[in-house]
């Protein structure tokens, strides 16, 4: 079991961020113009979304600690008063997140807020899913290959240095942020409906993934063919074996800053 100490250091810690995390929120929803103002032009701002959702998960994380740290006591008393604290902090957290459905430019006015809730869950949805499954695709096969890639495309610098799989994870980050930024700017994302996100998520992560692998890809194979011919020069160690990972990185380049249309015929 956790130290006592430990968690009390946890404690402090939640007991000085929150005040301070919901000052600057109060702060910034004035800054914006007002609650009131928020909650008639349905706009809320990213910056508080932000913080709306780390000052929740902080008090979920807390109330955490809290019953971890009501297991180390032995007096009931104590025990019966350390769980109505941090007891509470849920019911905290449940009110921000409340706030910020209420707020949001999805929520009905004359919707309650079960249903608020159920429409907020949904537009948030149609954010997480592509990103969750852009991350699983990309990464996922990364992690899949990682022996293959270690093995057989341990040229250049990563002969020795560095496993040549982190390269293809950086890879793997910057398609899925083009994927997402692709989502976004085209108005796919955030939505209240699925069908069309997904399919739009289909065309750019594979049109993403195909383009890379096709125009990157066979340079790698070409140089691992050059290779195993025993060609002077062509080893994992000498210059040239550069050329895949340079030639790849110009790729990754043109494709962060070319359009992704999903929608384009």
């Amino acid at each position: 079991m956790v130290q006592q100490s430990t968690l009390l250091q946890i404690i402090q810690f939640v007991g000085l961020i929150t005040p301070a995390l919901a000052v600057l929120i109060e702060l910034l929803i004035r800054f914006h113009g007002g609650l009131e103002q928020l909650q008639d032009e349905k706009e809320l701002p990213i910056e508080i979304q932000i913080l709306f959702l780390g000052f929740s998960a902080i008090l979920l994380g807390g109330m955490g600690v809290g019953v971890q740290m009501v297991l180390t006591l032995d007096n009931s008393v104590t025990q019966f008063a350390a769980l109505l604290i941090f007891g509470g902090l849920p019911l905290l957290a449940a009110s921000v997140l409340a706030m910020n459905i209420r707020i949001s430019p999805i929520s009905d006015p004359s919707a309650n807020l079960v249903q608020g809730f159920s429409a907020a869950l949904q537009y948030t949805s149609s954010v997480g899913l592509p990103l969750l499954l852009s991350t699983l695709l990309y990464f996922g096969l990364t992690d899949w290959l990682r022996q293959w890639i270690n093995t057989n495309l341990n040229w250049w610098i990563f002969v020795e240095n560095l496993e040549p799989v982190w390269y293809f994870y950086i890879v793997s980050a910057i398609l899925v942020y083009k994927i997402m930024y692709s989502l976004f700017t085209h108005n796919t994302i955030p939505s209240d409906g699925l069908s069309n996100v997904m399919n739009d998520w289909f065309i750019t992560s594979f049109t993403a993934g195909a383009f890379f692998l096709i125009v990157a890809g066979l340079v790698f194979v070409l140089y691992r063919i050059l290779i195993s011919l025993s060609l002077p020069f062509v080893t994992a160690t000498s210059y040239l074996s550069a050329i895949p990972y340079i030639w790849s990185g110009f790729v990754v380049f043109a494709l962060l800053y070319n359009e992704l249309n999903p929608n384009q015929n």
